[in-house]
């Protein structure tokens, strides 16, 4: 198959997996896959194939699950080898062993520094409350999906007690449980 004729490829796909009932999402990979040919053939960066707008975007650099030190050095790393001045530490510690952490890494870099938190899932609705709140006295850009998606009166709740941006529902792959 022709790898430019993206289009008529994901057409192609979606009738032939129509009954396979794939999770929402599923084309993406293909669709990345064949963007990248498409670079690899034009040798040019994908963002110059559909349509540079700016020279620059804002960034921020991340990683899993990690100690105090670690996202200390991870932090290093991207500002000393990237010049990234943003960070989103994933935590699946707790509310409670995050918020010293928060705490410490918002001292370690400066009010300047850009910081978000994704707590992957791993919150009550409490914690995310209580770990938000400190967000906001330490000024960070926002707290992702703190709990899973189908979560939605949570969620609701979350926002109504916070002022910081909630970043959730990667997916929705509980849409049917709305009500």
């Amino acid at each position: 198959e022709d790898p430019l004729a993206r289009e008529r490829l994901y057409q192609k796909l979606q009738r032939g997996t129509r009954w396979l009932y794939q999770r929402p999402g599923w084309s993406g990979s293909f669709d990345n896959a064949l963007w990248d040919i498409a670079g690899k053939i034009a040798n040019l960066p994908i963002y110059r194939l559909i349509g540079e707008v700016r020279p620059s975007v804002p960034a921020y650099f991340t990683s899993g699950d990690k100690t105090l030190d670690d996202y200390l050095a991870d932090i290093e790393q991207a500002r000393r080898e990237w010049g990234i001045a943003a960070y989103k530490l994933h935590s699946y510690k707790g509310g409670k062993a995050d918020i010293p952490i928060l705490r410490a890494v918002r001292r370690e870099v400066g009010p300047d520094y850009t910081l978000l938190h994704d707590p992957v899932c791993s919150y009550t609705l409490r914690e995310a409350i209580e770990v938000g709140r400190v967000m906001e006295e330490l000024d960070f850009v926002w707290l992702e999906e703190p709990f899973y998606e189908q979560e939605l009166r949570q969620l609701q709740e979350l926002c109504a007690a916070l002022t910081i941006p909630v970043m959730a529902n990667q997916t929705l792959m509980h849409d049917a449980n709305l009500s």
